[in-house]
């Protein structure tokens, strides 16, 4: 698969993940916008490097 590929499965499992989770965190103090920079930082070039960055071509 190519990396714009990944991409989108790493996003459609993220959203995918929060949906399943939601009510639960529904009751915590965390919110989706937490778990969204979350995921946006594990998955970006500072942790996995699955997400890139980088300017449009």
């Amino acid at each position: 698969m190519s990396g714009e590929a990944w991409v989108g499965v790493a996003v459609a499992g993220v959203t995918a993940a929060y949906a399943l989770c939601s009510r639960r965190l529904a009751s915590s103090p965390v919110s989706s916008a937490m778990v969204f920079v979350g995921c946006g930082i594990l998955l970006g070039p500072v942790a996995l490097d699955i997400v890139d960055g980088g300017s449009p071509r």
